[in-house]
């Protein structure tokens, strides 16, 4: 290779590559996709990756339909990757503890700091070795890309993470694809190869409904809306959840990131959650989630401690401004209230940018 690729470019070049024997490679770009909003100063230690990949393959090591055993991941008949068996591991000290499963974002506070530091350090160990030291390799040829690596740290290329944050929704789609049909093809055995097939696997691999808090955490957060969605106002049913008329929302939406704090969840209307899709808030409904945690701090974390579930201002308000500053100037990614806002190439302009960006800074002096 004469020259180097742009960031894209090569990913997309990886996404080609038709000799996967595992998912390592794709679940290092999902992290790095997940993980390009929070990173300091162009690095990324190797722990905060395998933290993320822990997290990502947390619903893998359940067997699906039925079957015996977890779906594998690598090619052979030897152990899974890495990763998985650690998630399975973890699982069991749960399940030796008697301590139900519910979702990693609540396992996570059942497990002793101890147990957890030495799966992250397996994974550290294997993610180093492999992909990291692989994943870009073009033609045999090791190109820095996206990163460079040493001392256990990934230092970031020149526009690389500008580029995983910006294109990550659509990157996300690409990879999980991938993901999805390599898993597919080699438990075929298992599965079947069909349309149906394709969907409930990549529901069961990749699903936000799997991160998802539970109804009595809902009903406690539409309480502190006062029964009513926080971007139109309107009056939510005092029972029930999406099926009748109410939803929760990802702030920032999944698609950009895996982040289930409490702090990135709205309650609203269907149709509003519906519309709003994978977009960012505009200035005026970002002001409204604003004011209503700084309202409600107390009560927010309350409930995060009441439902062992994770509470993590500051990390939402980081990645928030990550993602916003990043933001192309035209855009169809910006949600204002209505159906065209979201689904139309609409001007983001640079008063509107310099706006939130000073809103999320006053928020952050506010809320301490």
């Amino acid at each position: 290779m004469n020259r180097k690729p742009e960031p894209i470019q090569g990913i997309l070049t990886v996404l080609e590559d038709s000799n996967f024997t595992g998912t390592n490679k794709l679940g290092l770009l999902l992290a790095l996709i997940d993980l390009a909003p929070s990173i300091k100063n162009n690095a990324l230690p190797i722990t905060e990756i395998s933290r993320k990949l822990l997290e990502i393959h947390w619903s893998h090591s359940e067997p699906y339909m039925g079957s015996s055993s977890e779906l594998r991941q690598i090619t052979g008949n030897g152990p899974n990757i890495t990763v998985l068996n650690e998630v399975v591991k973890l699982k069991k000290f749960l399940n030796d503890n008697n301590i139900p499963s519910v979702s990693y974002e609540s396992d996570l506070r059942n497990i002793p700091k101890r147990v957890f530091a030495e799966s992250v350090k397996q994974v550290s160990d294997s993610t180093w070795k492999n992909p990291v030291r692989f994943l870009q390799k073009l033609g045999g040829i090791e190109v820095a890309f996206i990163f460079t690596y040493q001392n256990r740290t990934l230092f970031f290329e020149k526009g690389a993470i500008k580029a995983l944050i910006t294109h990550g929704p659509v990157l996300r789609e690409l990879i999980q694809y991938k993901f999805t049909n390599f898993v597919l093809i080699l438990n075929s055995g298992i599965l079947g190869l069909n349309d149906t097939t394709n969907l409930n696997v990549q529901e069961f691999l990749f699903g936000e409904e799997r991160h998802m808090p539970s109804d009595g955490l809902r009903s406690e957060l539409l309480n502190l809306q006062k029964g009513t969605c926080l971007y139109t106002g309107t009056k939510l049913p005092a029972k029930g959840l999406s099926k009748i008329g109410y939803s929760l929302d990802h702030v920032i939406p999944w698609s950009r990131l895996r982040l289930s704090a409490i702090e990135n969840f709205i309650c609203t209307t269907k149709s509003t959650n519906s519309s709003k899709g994978n977009s960012l808030l505009g200035y005026d409904l970002l002001e409204k989630w604003a004011n209503f945690q700084v309202d409600n701090k107390a009560g927010i974390k309350e409930i995060a401690d009441n439902f062992g579930w994770v509470s993590d201002f500051d990390r939402v308000i980081f990645n928030l401004t990550s993602i916003y500053g990043n933001a192309p100037e035209i855009t169809t990614s910006i949600y204002r209230g209505s159906l065209r806002a979201a689904s139309t190439f609409v001007p983001f302009e640079n008063k509107e940018k310099k706006d939130i960006l000073l809103l999320l800074r006053t928020l952050v002096n506010s809320y301490e």
